[in-house]
């Protein structure tokens, strides 16, 4: 199992800064004994010494991949504006580089639903689909007392981070989690299509970058 956590207050940080210095914006846990992860190198031979804890840090920012001049041109869902470099650390003490992509910014915005700051595995277009649903979600569940439940979730962990079991802190995801204890409630509400637009995310989220909110409001960590 690999999880992935997001750090405090990066989608606050200065981003303006990055052009100088790096921000370590999330921390991936896995299982050392595990295998190889292609994407981001944990596993591969040589990283054994590297413990489970490896760094994801962003640099150098260009403000200018903000601007909306070139309007999302051929339909795409995200665009780079920074790159990241993962790290583990051998022996305590030395920085080991496995491997660096680019940091791409998800084109759509965000309801400010989340109390946390939430990372999980998926993609631009599905996080912009999972926001969407939220949108619909909410607005049929939040005047329903017996929706409260499901309503304090979301807004807790955003609807991605709901369908897809994240939990914040130390403690690995639960087998049941909180998408389990609520999948009832959100079936009641959504659409046949939704359903299974939900189901679709989280099966390909076992093949998704790193999410993660940024300053810019979320990002993905892909390949170069």
């Amino acid at each position: 199992m690999t999880r992935v956590t997001a750090l405090d207050a990066t989608d606050k940080a200065p981003i303006k800064l990055l052009a100088s210095r790096g921000l370590v914006v999330a921390k991936l846990e896995r299982d050392p004994a595990g295998g190889e992860d292609p994407r981001y190198g944990i596993g591969r031979p040589g990283t054994e010494a590297l413990g489970r804890t490896y760094y994801f840090v962003v640099r150098p920012f260009d403000p200018s991949k903000l601007s909306y001049a070139w309007r999302w041109a051929s339909g795409r869902t995200s665009y780079p504006i920074a790159h990241w470099t993962i790290y583990g650390v051998r022996n305590g003490v030395q920085l080991d580089s496995l491997k660096s992509g680019a940091f791409h910014w998800c084109r759509h915005t965000h309801e400010a639903t989340s109390a946390t700051k939430p990372a999980t595995f998926t993609t631009c277009k599905n996080a912009e689909e999972a926001s969407k649903i939220e949108h619909r979600l909410l607005q049929k569940a939040a005047s329903d007392p017996k929706y409260a439940q499901l309503v304090a979730a979301i807004r807790q962990y955003s609807l991605l981070g709901v369908i897809l079991n994240v939990q914040p802190g130390p403690v690995p995801r639960s087998t049941v989690g909180v998408f389990a204890q609520q999948e009832p409630l959100i079936g009641e509400l959504l659409s046949a299509d939704d359903m299974k637009t939900i189901q679709r995310i989280r099966d390909e989220a076992l093949e998704a970058p790193v999410w993660v909110r940024c300053g810019v409001g979320c990002c993905t960590a892909d390949e170069l």
